[in-house]
C-alpha cells in the first residue's frame, strides 16, 4: 500500500513538473523577487555609509534585463549612443580582440541608490578593461536569450552563466544589435563584434554593453 501511494505521489509530481514552465524559476526570472526581498531587508537594516568596500559583500547586484511580464523591464536604448556606435562600426579599422580575461579587471564598491532605497555593488573598472571603452571589438561567447529578439553574450554556457550558474557579472555583456537579429538558440557559440561601452551608474543594465552588434560569419 505504501509503494502504491509513493508511485501515485511521484507520478502526480512528474505530471505537474512536465506541465509547468520551469524556466520561469531560473535566476534571471526571479531577480524581481530577490530584489523585493533584499529591499525589505535593507529597509530594516541599520543605516550604512554611502560607500562600502567590495570585499564586505561578495554578491554583486548589478541588475540585468528580464521580461516585463515578470514585473521587470527592458533596457532603454539610447538612440544617440546606438547611432554613434553604428558610425564607429562603419569605420575601416579592424575590431580589437576582447577576451573575457580582460573583463575580469573590475572591482566593486557598495553605494546607496536613492531610487531603489537600497545598496548596490557598483563596478570600478581597471585600466585593462577601460582601454576598450568606445572601441570596436570582437568577442566570442555563448548566446543567452532573455526574451524574444533580446540576447546577452556569456563567457559560460547557460547552465553555468551569470543567471543560473552563479558566475559574476563580468562574465556577461548586454547586446544591442544594429538590426533585428537572427533568432539564436541558447548556448549558440558565436563571435560578435560591436562597440564596447562601460556602465558604472545604471543598476538596471549590464555593466558591459556591446552596441551596433553584428555576428562575424
Amino acid at each position: 500500500m505504501n509503494k502504491l501511494r509513493f508511485y501515485i505521489i511521484a507520478g502526480t509530481a512528474f505530471l505537474l513538473l512536465s506541465w509547468s514552465d520551469l524556466s520561469r524559476f531560473c535566476r534571471h526570472q526571479m531577480i524581481d523577487w530577490k530584489f523585493r526581498a533584499s529591499s525589505l531587508k535593507a529597509s530594516m537594516a541599520v543605516s550604512l555609509p554611502d560607500t562600502l568596500a567590495a570585499e564586505d559583500n561578495p554578491v554583486h547586484m548589478i541588475m540585468d534585463i528580464t521580461d516585463e511580464d515578470e514585473g521587470m523591464y527592458f533596457e532603454d536604448i539610447d538612440p544617440e549612443v546606438l547611432s554613434a556606435a553604428m558610425i564607429r562600426m562603419d569605420s575601416s579599422d579592424k575590431p580589437k580582440s576582447l577576451s573575457w580575461e580582460a573583463l575580469k579587471d573590475v572591482k566593486y564598491k557598495k553605494r546607496f541608490n536613492k531610487e531603489y532605497d537600497q545598496y548596490f555593488d557598483y563596478p570600478v573598472f581597471g585600466e585593462k578593461v577601460k582601454a576598450f571603452e568606445g572601441q570596436k571589438v570582437a568577442i566570442k561567447g555563448y548566446i543567452i536569450p532573455l526574451s524574444v529578439g533580446l540576447y546577452a553574450l556569456s563567457k559560460n554556457p547557460y547552465a553555468a552563466c551569470f543567471f543560473c550558474g552563479g558566475a559574476g557579472p563580468e562574465t556577461i555583456t548586454g547586446l544591442t544589435f544594429a538590426q533585428a537579429p537572427t533568432r539564436y538558440k541558447t548556448d549558440e557559440f558565436l563571435t560578435l563584434q560591436g562597440v564596447f561601452k562601460l556602465n558604472d551608474t545604471d543598476v538596471n543594465k549590464f555593466m558591459y554593453q556591446l552596441y551596433a552588434v553584428e555576428a562575424v560569419k
